[in-house]
């Protein structure tokens, strides 16, 4: 082993920590850095972590009045989000330049993932936040915390939980594009049992994906959503939580880029169940086992399309079926008071079966993805401490096992410094990072490839925090990844194939003032610079930069906000054509009194005619009212 490596071993046994830079609250700063990061194999305190970590409370939920978690993620540091058009189309989450299969999606610590897609990674753009406690985003590289995936970063979803013996609400919504949406949640505890169920209906008439935006054939969309927990405590000795989640969506999509296509649809049916069980039968030891089934069914069918002559005898029928299975074992073992051990052993399962049938002009074509199998072993070992109240770090190794692949040990260490109490703080996390090929990426007759190798990351950052007041905060934070192996698409060959050697650099900027009691203002720039290591040409689909900037307004009764973002042009390449920077300006407002709350937002405010992805329109001025009754 070579002493780089022997290096990165001894040093870093990690979980998911960075910086803490806290995104958009109503609450004071010192109230956030408090918080506990449960996307951590051991929580730890937001001003405790040696990661990048942005907090997305319950309150900052509704006052941003974002209805979906790809609206809560818009405008945030380092997160470039590329969507397929409006609602029901494909959102990629992409963090600080890394593709959006390197994004780690969690639901309450549970990694979500479709095993049938292209990346392997879950689309949860459009997933409602009306049963969301809090988001949390973790970035940089986290095979070590979470096996291998996360290796740009983790965004953990955390769903709500009783507080009272019996709570509930129903809202309703209506907007733009004939957009109706309907909400109902109910929980509640008795003695060491709890419950909540949530059920919620959303269908637009949507807008022309992919011709002229409000003149063509409209891409409709409608969804609904069930959601069922229940949970046991027994004065916290043992602590069982049982999670179901299921969602059924169709929408109108087309055949590609500037491609509009009325008689193309999909259909959608996702579901999940999670048994979280912990035991703590003593003060320093702590057992958790996890069990999780998801599982993903896709179809797609298109139509012949009469006024079309090149889709007059064309069709197509496609499903996309996929199925992973998680068992995980965890030890905890606190040390000390400010010193913690975990050991974790991951047992996952992925399946994926594809069936594509299509026919033109009287000839049929059959191009099957038969059940493929894909298992994953993993072992972790972590440590977290604390020297002074200054000084803390964590650092920690895994070992991955595939049948198909060779087993690999990454390592991660991250350590946070109060350079000046109260005052400066340096941040410093290094890490690697390791992902196999999807089954598609490998198995697929069309496309895949069964030469693809891993994927593998280096990924380091420092970060520096200066607190001039209690109420005023900034931050700089400069980040580096090399990726070797980085799997891409080649158009000559129309296969998958891997890009030697890719890297991702750039600096963050934040500042925060809490100007008083009623106002707030944030502002951050994202500086990006991706680049093919071999070609020496810069990677398709990114932006150069990333800037938000907001104010908020808010009194017993009433909250406003808006935000102004955008993005500069990103780059073309081969048959990637590049998509026109764009800035936008969102507003809300709401209102509260007793046990009702009256919203209205208004997104794009200039109705500014821009594409996330080029050939793909989005959304114009919209405006969404809403009307929520708490009993």
């Amino acid at each position: 082993m070579s002493r780089p490596s022997v290096l990165l071993l001894a040093a870093s046994l990690v979980s998911p920590h960075l910086l803490a830079d806290e995104a958009s609250s109503s609450e004071p700063m010192s109230n956030k850095e408090s918080m506990l990061v449960t996307a951590t194999r051991h929580p730890l305190a937001v001003n405790e972590v040696g990661s990048t970590v942005i907090i997305l409370t319950r309150q900052d939920l509704e006052l941003s009045g974002a209805q979906s978690v790809q609206q809560a993620l818009a405008g945030l540091p380092g997160l470039n989000l590329r969507r397929n058009g409006g609602l029901g189309a494909n959102t990629e989450i992409m963090i600080r330049g890394d593709k959006g299969g390197h994004t780690l999606i969690m639901i309450d610590g549970v990694e979500q993932s479709d095993s049938a897609s292209i990346e392997k990674n879950f689309d949860i753009g459009d997933w409602p936040l009306h049963d969301v406690e809090r988001i949390e985003i973790v970035k940089g590289p986290h095979s070590v915390a979470y096996g291998g995936s996360g290796l740009s970063g983790v965004i953990n979803i955390i769903t709500r939980r009783p507080e009272e013996k019996f709570e509930g609400s129903v809202g309703l919504e209506l907007g733009s594009y004939e957009t109706y949406g309907l909400k109902a949640r109910v929980a509640g505890k008795q003695g060491s049992f709890s419950y909540h169920t949530q059920a919620s209906s959303l269908q637009s008439a949507g807008f022309s994906h992919t011709g002229r935006r409000d003149e063509d054939e409209a891409d409709g969309y409608n969804r609904k959503d069930l959601s069922l927990g229940f949970g046991y405590q027994n004065e916290g000795l043992y602590d069982a939580q049982l999670l179901f989640k299921g969602a059924q969506s169709q929408a109108h999509v087309d055949a590609g880029a500037n491609s509009d296509d009325p008689n193309y649809r999909s259909k959608r049916l996702d579901w999940s169940a999670q048994l979280n069980q912990t035991l703590k039968y003593a003060d320093h030891f702590e057992t958790r086992l996890l069990t999780a089934v998801q599982s993903n069914d896709r179809r797609y069918i298109d139509d012949p399309d009469p006024l079309n002559p090149e889709r007059d005898q064309t069709s197509t029928r496609s499903r996309y079926r996929g199925e992973r299975r998680n068992i995980e074992l965890s030890q905890s073992i606190a040390l000390a008071e400010t010193h913690n051990l975990s050991l974790a052993a991951q047992w996952l399962r992925d399946q994926a079966q594809i069936q594509d049938h299509s026919e033109f002009q009287g000839s049929a074509f059959d191009s099957d993805f038969p059940l493929k199998t894909l298992e994953e072993r993993s072992f972790s070992l972590q440590y977290q401490g604390s020297l002074t109240k200054r000084f803390s770090y964590q650092v920690g190794a895994r070992n991955l096992q595939s049948g198909t692949f060779k087993a690999q040990t990454v390592g991660q260490s991250a350590l946070r410094f109060e350079l000046v109490p109260e005052a400066t703080s340096l941040r410093v996390n290094y890490g690697r990072g390791y992902r196999t090929p999807s089954l598609y990426q490998l198995f697929d007759p069309t496309v895949g490839e069964k030469s693809l190798q891993p994927e593998a990351v280096v990924s380091g950052e420092i970060s520096l925090e200066q607190r001039f007041t209690p109420q005023l905060k900034a931050s700089v934070n400069a980040f580096q990844n090399e990726t070797s192996q980085l799997i891409e698409y080649n158009f000559d060959t129309n296969r998958y194939y891997n890009i030697a050697r890719a890297s991702f650099k750039g600096q963050e900027y934040q500042i925060f003032w809490d100007i008083n009691n009623a106002w707030r203002t944030e502002a951050q720039y994202t500086q990006l610079v991706s680049l093919d290591r071999l070609t020496k040409e810069p990677l398709p689909s990114r932006p150069d930069s990333l800037w938000a900037t907001n104010l908020t307004w808010k009194n017993e009764a009433w909250s406003w906000r808006t935000s102004l973002h955008g993005q500069s042009r990103s780059r073309a390449q081969a048959f990637l054509a590049a998509s026109e920077g764009y800035r936008l300006v969102d507003t809300s407002l709401a209102w509260t009194q007793g046990a009702q709350r009256y919203s209205v937002q208004i997104t794009n405010l200039g109705n500014t005619n821009y594409q996330q992805v080029a050939g793909y329109n989005s959304p114009g001025r919209s405006i969404l009212t809403g009307a929520e009754v708490h009993f």
